[in-house]
């Protein structure tokens, strides 16, 4: 069994994080996750506004999106 999921892990609390690698465990499954957003944005070519649409960005991605309280903050 392969449990893939991408842009997934900066999203979840560590209690949700921790309940799905323990039934990945509890099954034996293999796991893939990938395109996790860890609060960088790099622009090219850089752009006046740049520094302001990461800014926002990472503020949307401080917001419960139903998991819990986000299990690790963004950089800014």
């Amino acid at each position: 069994m392969l449990v893939t999921a991408s842009a997934l892990l900066d999203l979840v609390s560590e209690d949700w994080l921790a309940a799905l690698a323990a039934r990945c465990r509890e099954s034996g499954a293999a796991i893939l996750f990938a395109l996790s957003y860890d609060g960088r944005i790099r622009c090219s070519p850089e752009e006046p506004n740049d520094a302001t649409i990461c800014a926002l960005v990472n503020e949307h991605q401080r917001t419960d999106k139903g998991f819990g309280t986000r299990a690790r903050p963004c950089r800014d």
